[in-house]
């Protein structure tokens, strides 16, 4: 990607985004930038479907066709919006791991013995450990220097770091979690940072005092459990609960 110019005086907001500039077609650095945002392109441990590694380019790519006038805040792009260089090593890793995992997942749904797979259960669980690092010390360089820091995964395991960097900055904070699932299982198939338990690995945060998980439709009894021994920190609505409020005549304004 070319480095954008320093000036908006030639930047026109109406023409077609060039993606050679940045995100959205905009001429920022992200040391211009209001708003960084991190690509984190890792799937190592998705048990379901794949491809959200491609999740940050797909979204940089899609993000040319949107335009930047909003009625609210009519010209908010010119805080600067841009995309963080992250090491290419994450996405390259990413492939390689992914491959060694799925074999595990696949044995496991066979009733297969695991115990031919501890080393590579062992490589994956130390490079998710390394990522979440390398993670918390990115997000925490930009928030240092005072950013709105955005990330773009990637499986829901990638903000682990980024809330660790939040943690080290704050003494409170909450997450409101908007999923179809509670992820909240500890070390879902023997991966310790799992897609699905990455709410598990965030409560051992303290500073995170509150957990709202919203539109959840599928979890387990472990995961209930949770739920129930934590009422003061983990809140749940989920979509059966929104649903049947909205067909009892709820408005949505109220609901939400």
């Amino acid at each position: 990607m070319s480095t954008p110019p320093l000036s908006l005086d030639q930047f026109d907001p109406n023409a077609v985004g060039q993606l050679d500039l940045g995100i959205f077609g905009l001429p920022f650095t992200p040391e211009q930038s209001k708003v960084v945002i991190v690509p984190v392109p890792w799937e190592v441990t998705t048990s379901y479907g794949g491809g959200t590694a491609d999740g940050p380019d797909a979204i940089v790519t899609a993000s040319a066709q949107v335009d930047l006038y909003h009625p609210d805040f009519q010209e908010v792009w010119k805080s600067g919006i841009a995309l963080a260089d992250v090491p290419p090593s994450w996405a390259t890793q990413s492939v390689e791991l992914k491959e060694a995992a799925q074999q595990i997942i696949d044995a496991q749904a066979h009733g297969d013995d695991l115990s031919e797979f501890t080393t590579e259960l062992g490589k994956i669980n130390t490079a998710c450990a390394q990522l979440v690092t390398d993670v918390q010390t990115e997000t925490g360089k930009w928030l240092d220097q005072g950013k709105i820091v955005g990330l773009l995964g990637g499986d829901h395991s990638v903000p682990l770091g980024y809330l660790k960097a939040l943690a080290d900055r704050h003494s409170e904070f909450g997450v409101l979690h908007i999923d179809a699932h509670l992820d909240l299982r500890e070390a879902y198939e023997g991966f310790t940072y799992s897609h699905a338990s990455i709410m598990y690995n965030a409560m051992a945060i303290p500073q995170i005092s509150k957990f709202v998980h919203v539109g959840i439709r599928d979890y387990c009894d472990a995961e209930n459990a949770l739920i129930e021994a934590n009422p003061n920190r983990l809140t749940l609505f989920s979509d059966q609960q929104i649903k049947e409020s909205l067909y009892e005549g709820t408005p949505w304004a109220l609901l939400c």
